[in-house]
Parts: C-alpha cells; sequence; structure tokens
C-alpha cells in the first residue's frame, strides 16, 4: 500500500471510529468525533486537517524511528568491528613480543657459534702445525715422542667435543628460527585479518554517514510535522473553545475545564462533571454567556489582627473577611510565594451569619474552588504532586490547581463512588462539613450542585464524547 493511501486510511478511521483511549487522552479527537464538531462545517474541515496531520507525523515519526532503529545497528556493528580490532592489536602485539624474544635467542646462538667456530678453527690450526712437524724437529725440540703425540690427541679430541657442540647450537638455532619465522607468518596472517576489519569498518561508518543524512532528513520532515500538527490543534482548540465555553475573560473557558477535569479525575477517581458542578455552584454561574469562576471573591483583607478587610469593588469596609489565626498566616505564605500582595488578593466575603444574637462563620475563600487557606494548605503537597511541580508554585487561582485540589478534596469525601447519593453528600460536606442529612442549609447546597452535574454532564460532557 503506498503511503498516501496509508495516511488516507488513518485519516478515514481516526475521523469515523476513534479509539475509546486514544479520544479519551486526547481531548481533541473526542471534539472532532462529537456531533457538535461534524455538524459544524469548518469544525469538520479543521479537523479533517487534524487528522490527516495526525497522520502525517505519525508515518514521519515512523520513517525517523527506523531511520534511527538502521543507526543504532550500524553503531553496534561498528562496536563489534573495533572490539574484534583491539582483539587482533592485542595478538599481534604478542606475536611481535615473542618475535623479539626469539630474535634475541638466535643472535644469541649465533654468537655462540661464533665463538665455538672460532675456538675449533683455533684447535684444526694446532693440529695441522703438529701434523707438520718432521722427526728430526721433534728430537731437537727436546721434548719426547710420548709427550708430542699426547698433546696432539687432546687437539683432536677437544675438536670433536667443539665439533659436537657446535654441530647441537646449529641445531638450537636452527629450531629457534623456524619458531621465529612461523611466528611472522602467523603474524602476517593476524596483520592481514586486522586490515580487513578495518576495512570493514570503513564500509560501516561510510554507510553510517549516508544513514545519518538520512535520520537528519526524516528528523527535520517530523520536525515540520510536528510544527503543522501543533498549529492545526491550537485551530481546532480555538473553534473547540467557541462551540464548548463557559467564556473566557475572568472565567475559565469549558475546554481548559474540561481537561484539567478529566487529568484531575485519572488521580482521584472523582467525575470530571461532579467537580465541574462544584465550581459552577461556588464561583458562579453566568446563563447569558454560559460562563462560570468569574467570582472568586469580592473582597480584600487588610488587616492581620482581626481579619477585617474591604469590599473589592467600594472599598467599604468589611468584618471577618478571614480568621486571623486559623487561616491568615497560611494566606500570607501562599500569595508570598506566588508574588502576590496579600492585601489586593480577592478572597470571598464572610456571609452574614448569626447564633444567639453573635456573628459565627469567616470568609476568605480562594479561587475558584473557594479553599479556606488552612483546607488548601492540607492538600497543598498532593496538588504538588498530581501536577509535577513545587509546594510553593501551587496556585489557588490557578484553574488547573484549583480543580486538582478540588477533585482531591471531593475524593476524599467519597466523590468517587460515582453514585448520586455519594456525590451529593460529598457536595454537603464540602459546603458546611456534615452529610446532607445533618445539615438543611447543606442538603440544599448539595441539591443545587446535582442540578449542574447533570446539566455539565448532559449537555456539556456528553456531547462532546459523542453520546
Amino acid at each position: 500500500m503506498h503511503r498516501n493511501a496509508i495516511i488516507s486510511a488513518l485519516i478515514l478511521g481516526y475521523l469515523l471510529f476513534p479509539s475509546p483511549s486514544f479520544a479519551a487522552t486526547d481531548p481533541i479527537a473526542a471534539f472532532c468525533s462529537s456531533a457538535q464538531a461534524q455538524a459544524d462545517q469548518e469544525a469538520k474541515r479543521q479537523c479533517e486537517d487534524y487528522a490527516r496531520s495526525v497522520a502525517d507525523s505519525q508515518a514521519k515519526k515512523s520513517e525517523k524511528d527506523e531511520a534511527q532503529a538502521a543507526i543504532d545497528k550500524i553503531n553496534a556493528e561498528i562496536r563489534v568491528a573495533e572490539q574484534k580490532i583491539k582483539l587482533q592489536n592485542t595478538i599481534i602485539n604478542r606475536l611481535s613480543s615473542d618475535i623479539g624474544a626469539k630474535t634475541k635467542v638466535v643472535s644469541a646462538l649465533e654468537g655462540k657459534i661464533d665463538r665455538n667456530t672460532g675456538s675449533i678453527r683455533s684447535v684444526i690450526q694446532k693440529v695441522n702445525v703438529k701434523d707438520s712437524v718432521s722427526l728430526p724437529e721433534i728430537m731437537l725440540s727436546g721434548g719426547t715422542f710420548s709427550d708430542f703425540y699426547t698433546q696432539a690427541d687432546q687437539y683432536v679430541s677437544l675438536n670433536k667435543e667443539l665439533t659436537a657442540l657446535l654441530d647441537e647450537v646449529r641445531s638450537q638455532k636452527d629450531e629457534v628460527q623456524s619458531e621465529k619465522e612461523e611466528l611472522e607468518d602467523r603474524k602476517d596472517r593476524e596483520f592481514d585479518a586486522k586490515q580487513a576489519i578495518e576495512a570493514e569498518k570503513r564500509l560501516i561508518e561510510r554507510k553510517k554517514t549516508e544513514k545519518n543524512a538520512i535520520l537528519a532528513l526524516k528528523t527535520s520532515e517530523y520536525n515540520v510535522a510536528q510544527k503543522i500538527l501543533t498549529d492545526q490543534k491550537q485551530k481546532v482548540a480555538q473553534i473547540r473553545a467557541r462551540l464548548f465555553k463557559f467564556q473566557d475573560g475572568e472565567g475559565i473557558p469549558f475546554g481548559n475545564a474540561y481537561d484539567y477535569a478529566v487529568k484531575a479525575g485519572k488521580v482521584t477517581g472523582v467525575r470530571p462533571a461532579f467537580v465541574l458542578g462544584i465550581l459552577m455552584q461556588e464561583s458562579s454561574y453566568d446563563s447569558s454567556d454560559s460562563s462560570f469562576g468569574k467570582n472568586v471573591g469580592q473582597c480584600f483583607v487588610r488587616d492581620r489582627s482581626t481579619g477585617e478587610g474591604v469590599s473589592a469593588s467600594t472599598g467599604a469596609a468589611r468584618i471577618r473577611v478571614m480568621n486571623p489565626t486559623r487561616d491568615l498566616p497560611v494566606f500570607m505564605d501562599i500569595v508570598g510565594n506566588l508574588g502576590f500582595d496579600w492585601t489586593n488578593t480577592r478572597v470571598s466575603c464572610w456571609i452574614t451569619a448569626y447564633s444567639g444574637g453573635k456573628p459565627f462563620g469567616w470568609g476568605g475563600a480562594m479561587g475558584p474552588a473557594q479553599f479556606i487557606p488552612s483546607t488548601w494548605q492540607l492538600y497543598q503537597k498532593r496538588i504538588a504532586k498530581g501536577l509535577g511541580i513545587s509546594v510553593e508554585e501551587t496556585n489557588p487561582w490557578n484553574p488547573e490547581h484549583a480543580i486538582m485540589a478540588a477533585s482531591y478534596y471531593l475524593g476524599d469525601l467519597g466523590a468517587g463512588l460515582q453514585t448520586y447519593s455519594a456525590e451529593k453528600n460529598a457536595a454537603c460536606q464540602y459546603y458546611s462539613g456534615r452529610k446532607c442529612a445533618s445539615s438543611t442549609a447543606g442538603n440544599t447546597y448539595g441539591t443545587s450542585v446535582m442540578k449542574w452535574v447533570t446539566k455539565v454532564q448532559e449537555e456539556m460532557i456528553d456531547p462532546i464524547l459523542g453520546r
């Protein structure tokens, strides 16, 4: 099958039969498979381009990986050749050492032969001298015939011994010389083998140069495909935010909020719809533009000793904005780590409540999830771990951080069971600290949250999933 045909098949499969696991991990893929995307001509066109970009990127990655695998194989072959060359060098060096030793032995034996040859020559000369002496000369010398011939016999005997020794030394020399020549022949063979391996290595390295050029080309093509894919993904994301949104501005775009809730749910087991329902209840919902998360507080805390503050809009004095002992020190640490001015960071105002003529409760909740500072502090390490950041970086006003925190908290309250009763009771406890049956106000809150949850699931999430 040709490459273009393969890509076309991938695109068709991507659009008509997206993998459930892929759609679950890629919100853009899930959106492109939804009825809303298919009904919108621009969305459909951009989704087709996105699918084509995905297929092309995957094909380019496969080609790049194939080129890399070829280079890895060549590198392994080069390493083997280098080891063989190293072994050959070791053998050749050892043979050179042995040849050197044999050469020294041959030289020593040659010296011994030369010395023995000289001795034999001297004895022969003396014997020849004896043989040339006449009878009158012997008589005139003053010696006896017996002394003369005894000395001559000694020369002859010595000559025989030296000749035998010379023959033995020559035999040793010939043997060592033969061994030396055999070593030299072997060294030549090993050197030839080394040269063959080096030639093979050079051939492999030339192949590597060619493959490196191919890899560079394929990597460049893959990077271009990735850039096109990223750009196309952004285009689809913009359309997705237009079709499914909670409105930007001060609020949280639905596409982002949903992605954050899905990510948090994988860690905590809490349904994305339930977390988003809580946020809609906590930080307001505007039906005119389907936005939520705009109301993150209407007060500033200003007095460290009393926890009093002012209205963010009018500057009018407000009491009980934040608990000065339980929450304010923690709040100052949180905003200090984030580089915020604690006196000008929005928090919730006190909801007027009296019991027996005395006020109770405090404001001071932070961000779209409306966490009290001391409660946020309890979850900071888990939030940081879930997001892969430091504790100091956790930010209650960051939508992703707030949703992760809310998901952890609601999971601890039992929402991970994903039943209606478990989720409603978690909502009641989120608001009042008690289950629905134990708190009238909490029960009212829980009922309202579950209405939002149903709306979010049926009207906003299900269409994305093509349900």
